[in-house]
């Protein structure tokens, strides 16, 4: 649990309203200098209400690291009407799924209000392969840990439908 702002409040991670790239990344990875060289590689976009930040079947040579607003994540299928998976809200990452397994995008993540993330390339991930590895292994355990929850969170909603 992570504490909102002035007011005390305790919130589950990945749910803040707002998130600082710099704090995240160094509350997660527990380093300055593996953060501060993830962050060099990041590069910061701003997205409108309706904008896509993925689109399904394209090329994932990218993920987003959601700092503000929030995304909507859908699936679409032919002669069907898309099907909202979730939403989720600055402290969470996107993409990261056809990034790591270098696959075609599987779902469509379209911002629902105004959003801003930070892009990993594949060009920046394969730079830090090459010059700073152990920077590269503190962000690819952020990301599984990351995907641990978002698991853990899917398993718990498929309990509550049986």
């Amino acid at each position: 649990l992570r504490h909102r702002g002035g007011s005390g409040e305790q919130v589950p991670a990945g749910q803040e309203d707002d998130v600082k790239i710099d704090t995240w990344l160094v509350r997660e990875m527990e380093s300055v200098e593996d953060a501060s060289a993830i962050i060099r590689e990041l590069k910061q976009q701003q997205f409108l209400a309706g904008q896509p930040l993925i689109v399904q079947d394209s090329t994932a040579d990218s993920m987003f690291f959601i700092v503000s607003g929030g995304v909507e994540i859908i699936i679409e299928a032919p002669n069907q009407r898309p099907i909202r998976l979730r939403s989720i809200k600055a402290g969470n990452i996107t993409g990261e799924i056809g990034f790591y397994t270098r696959s075609r995008r599987t779902a469509t993540v379209v911002a629902d209000t105004e959003t801003t993330a930070y892009v990993m390339y594949r060009d920046s991930y394969d730079k830090l392969l090459e010059e700073n590895p152990r920077a590269l292994k503190s962000l690819n355990q952020m990301v599984i840990l990351n995907l641990a929850r978002n698991l853990s969170r899917n398993n718990q909603a498929l309990r509550q439908l049986l």
